[in-house]
This record gives structure tokens, C-alpha cells and sequence, in this order.
């Protein structure tokens, strides 16, 4: 299912930004966050719903220590 808009499908636009920006396929930053390439995927297309939970997890497992995505 892909969503139009809202607060996913932004969340999505804003994930494949900083991956792009950092220059990280999303094979790389499935394997830093321990997520699957699929599911990030779907996430970045707005095809999946999460829990804020897990979203905040994601976010906080692809930013590692005290850095952004940028190794």
C-alpha cells in the first residue's frame, strides 16, 4: 500500500534524503541499522506503517554515536 502524504510518507522522504546525502546505499544503511533493505525500502516509498518506536529506533541506529549518517 503506498500512502500519499502524511506523516510516514514524510518520514520516508526525510530518511532517503540523509541517506542520499551521506552518499549510503540503502544495502549500507540496512546493514548499520539492522533493519532490512526491503523494509527501508517500503519506508522510504511510504509502503510500510511503523510504530513511532520503531522509527525512532531506525533513526537513532542509522545516526550511530553522536554522528549523522556520515561515517
Amino acid at each position: 500500500m503506498r500512502l500519499q502524504g502524511g506523516p510516514v510518507n514524510d518520514l520516508g522522504h526525510r530518511l532517503r534524503s540523509a541517506r542520499v546525502d551521506a552518499g549510503m546505499s540503502l544495502q549500507a544503511l540496512a546493514a548499520r541499522a539492522h533493519y532490512s533493505k526491503s523494509l527501508l525500502g517500503h519506508l522510504e516509498t511510504g509502503a510500510a506503517r511503523t510504530l513511532g518506536r520503531a522509527c525512532g529506533r531506525l533513526r537513532a541506529r542509522a545516526r550511530g554515536p553522536d554522528r549523522g549518517l556520515r561515517d
